[in-house]
């Protein structure tokens, strides 16, 4: 029961994130002469929809990547030389 509602989930995420897309890009037609301005209003208000999503689709996986991100493991077994080992 849990996995069925798993996949119901991504769909109507993965629907609402293709409304999302279809609007925009909507707009962006109907908008060819907007100022700059008016383009970062509509990417505010997309981003307001936009990371919520975003968010709970990476949830705490997301958190630790962006926690680790550019430290090297500790178990490095690349065979690679290390800094201090560089003549």
């Amino acid at each position: 029961m849990i996995q069925n509602l798993k996949i119901y989930l991504k769909k109507k995420i993965k629907k609402k994130i293709n409304d999302i897309v279809q609007q925009c890009l909507k707009w962006i037609d109907e908008h060819p002469n907007a100022d700059k301005d008016e383009y970062d209003n509509k990417r505010k208000e997309l981003e307001q929809i936009w990371r919520p999503i975003i968010t709970a689709a990476y949830g705490q996986d997301g958190q630790q990547d962006r926690e680790n991100f550019g430290q090297s493991s500790s178990n490095d077994d690349t065979g690679a030389p290390k800094i201090d080992e560089v003549d």
